[in-house]
């Protein structure tokens, strides 16, 4: 009983999230590089950004990987939470003419479903987003302290380099 409620609440706010994200007027889609765990295995693939308030987001991204030895598909998603730092100007300190740079943190869960073996974990990122003026662009790097949690616990870093065009 408790799963199926747990899904008809994740339904619920699957539905209300696209009209949330459009009253904001701030959609994005461009592409990312991620790097993660000891091994430092790099995925590309699509990046997703949905202002929900004025510093709060959901960034998301996917990829996937064919291969003789290995077939895996990524999802990772977060809630993100953007504010200057009080006391630190980036962009005076930096002497930048055009656009903003703004910090940003946040929580959300990854997951990396393969033939040989389920990952899921929780991650933390930590990044600087770039936003280029009155341009529909934003370029970001993170990084991000994931703990897996299946099929065993391990802590490692990741991190992801990417840019975003805004639709809407």
């Amino acid at each position: 009983m408790k799963r199926i409620l747990g899904v008809i609440a994740l339904l619920i706010a699957m539905i209300n999230l696209p009209t949330q994200l459009h009253a904001q007027g701030k959609i994005g889609f461009g592409a990312i590089l991620n790097t993660q765990g000891p091994l430092g295995v790099s995925q590309s693939g699509i990046s997703f950004r949905g202002n929900l308030a004025n510093n709060l987001s959901i960034n998301a991204a996917t990829s996937f990987t064919l291969g003789n030895n290995a077939n895996t598909f990524y999802l990772q998603g977060d809630i993100i939470l953007s504010d200057s730092i009080e006391g630190l100007d980036l962009e005076e300190e930096l002497d930048l003419e055009f656009g903003a740079l703004t910090p940003y943190f946040g929580a959300g869960l990854r997951a990396r479903l393969g033939n040989r073996n389920n990952i899921f974990g929780v991650r933390t990122p930590v990044g600087i987003r770039y936003v280029l003026g009155d341009q529909p662009f934003d370029l970001f790097i993170e990084l991000v302290p994931t703990f897996d949690i299946e099929p065993q616990f391990l802590f490692s870093f990741g991190g992801g380099l990417g840019f975003r065009y805004y639709i809407l």
